[in-house]
């Protein structure tokens, strides 16, 4: 599982957890994974699904805004999961960036439609976080 906690997380309660659960192969390989939000207002988890090469190319835009940072808008293709990462600010010895994850409410629903809008988590997170939490999903991705 790739974690990311608020920088405040004793005060805001907010993570966000990405957890791969199935690789399907076939003409373009899917990725199946569940999202979940969690902050002091409760818990949103939903089951997303994805063209592989989107995930990476998530993966490879967080990497991107980790050395230039430069902000980044990132979609998946198949609609499911909207991500911004952007830097935040320099601390002492931090840089801190903005992660908000959106969950297009749409494609759960009974018509199944992307409406590009949904629950949403909005948080700060240290640059070695984002770095870990980029390599703990491509692990996920090698083990599966």
């Amino acid at each position: 599982m790739a974690e990311l906690l608020d920088y405040g997380v004793e005060f805001s309660s907010c993570k966000i957890n990405l957890e791969i659960e199935r690789i399907a192969s076939g003409d373009e390989t899917v990725v199946t994974f569940n999202v979940t939000l969690v902050s002091r207002y409760g818990t949103i988890k939903e089951e997303i699904t994805c063209l592989k090469n989107d995930l990476l190319f998530m993966l490879e835009t967080i990497q991107d805004v980790i050395d230039t940072e430069k902000p980044n808008f990132i979609s998946t293709d198949e609609p499911g999961l909207f991500m911004e990462v952007k830097h935040a600010q320099k601390l002492e010895n931090e840089t801190l960036f903005s992660v908000l994850f959106v969950i297009d409410a749409g494609i759960s629903g009974p018509k199944q439609v992307s409406t590009d809008t949904g629950p949403a988590l909005y948080i700060t997170v240290k640059k070695e976080q984002l770095q870990t939490f980029k390599e703990n999903l491509i692990l996920e991705l090698d083990k599966v």
